[in-house]
């Protein structure tokens, strides 16, 4: 089965941890090269949690992004693919 490769991002710890998902992929590779560059991205800015909090950068790959005292990273996940061609309806439609 196909398989589709996002790239999430992640910052905070136990209750004020979040989690989100920046783009998605259709090869590993790729996913992996984009989620360097988006921690490229952030380290490049060498800021902590204050200077952060009082700018006004934007990432520019990741429009979601968010950053704590605990930094961001990003990580892969991968979830099946279903060629939508291959069905005309799904199950659940009536």
């Amino acid at each position: 089965m196909k398989k589709i490769y996002i790239v999430c991002g992640s910052t905070g710890e136990y209750s004020d941890h979040r989690t989100w998902m920046v783009k998605g992929f259709p090869t590993k590779r790729k996913a992996i090269a984009y989620a360097k560059e988006c921690q490229k991205l952030i380290d490049k800015q060498d800021f902590d949690y204050w200077q952060f909090k009082h700018s006004n950068w934007k990432h520019p790959l990741d429009k979601y992004f968010e950053f704590d005292y605990t930094g961001t990273s990003y990580y892969i996940s991968d979830v099946p693919f279903e060629d939508p061609e291959l069905h005309t309806k799904w199950k659940g439609d009536k």
